[in-house]
């Protein structure tokens, strides 16, 4: 599963640091047999087996379909400071020399995608940033535009992530930034993404 997510496909898997047998996977029900299939061709591998030439391809194809629908393109954004290339001139100002830049919604499973008044509960966490013994003592969201609302925000149990319920009011690009500082006085600001579609 992490090979899918380090191309880019979304398979929406519930990963634990401690997996247990009676955890839902997450995992869409049309894409259990490009999992059963590929599993089972690795199982044969370890335990020296030679998986049949049914298995293989069917293995083969279901994989390659799950791939294909799952996987986003990678964006390519060139920074404000990178020219345009040649041909451009300073007739029309220096802005025309240079890429603007892009404030679009990174193409990632990261994106949180929702359309206008679905109400979405998102929990962010900080795991991957707090230390074994620091938690979240207080936290501050910003730049929140108008596309998205907050409905409701507040800690996790652990103290270690915000949960946040959120609404999309109008199609568009958004984002907003949630700034934690921990008990160890140090800051660190999260930038989720959201895409809001129309209905």
């Amino acid at each position: 599963m992490r090979e899918l997510e380090s191309k880019n496909a979304c398979i929406n898997y519930e990963f634990e640091d401690e997996p247990c047998l009676g955890t839902d996977s997450k995992l869409e029900p049309k894409w259990y047999h490009a999992v059963q299939s590929r599993l089972a061709l690795l199982l044969c591998s370890d335990f020296g087996l030679q998986p049949s030439p049914t298995l293989a391809a069917q293995a083969r194809q279901a994989w390659s379909s799950m791939i294909g629908k799952l996987t986003l393109p990678r964006q390519n954004v060139q920074p404000r400071t990178m020219p345009r290339g040649s041909g451009n001139t300073a007739r029309f100002g220096t802005w025309s020399r240079y890429y603007y830049g892009d404030n679009r919604a990174p193409i990632d499973c990261d994106t949180v995608k929702l359309r206008v008044d679905e109400v979405y509960p998102l929990e962010v966490s900080f795991d991957g940033y707090l230390a074994d013994n620091e938690t979240i003592q207080s936290y501050e969201l910003k730049e929140v535009g108008g596309g998205i609302l907050v409905q409701s925000d507040q800690l996790t149990e652990d103290s270690r992530g915000v949960e946040l319920v959120i609404v999309g009011k109008s199609a568009c690009t958004q984002s907003l930034i949630v700034e934690i500082t921990t008990t160890l006085a140090r800051v660190y600001p999260e930038k989720v993404w959201f895409t809001v579609e129309d209905l």
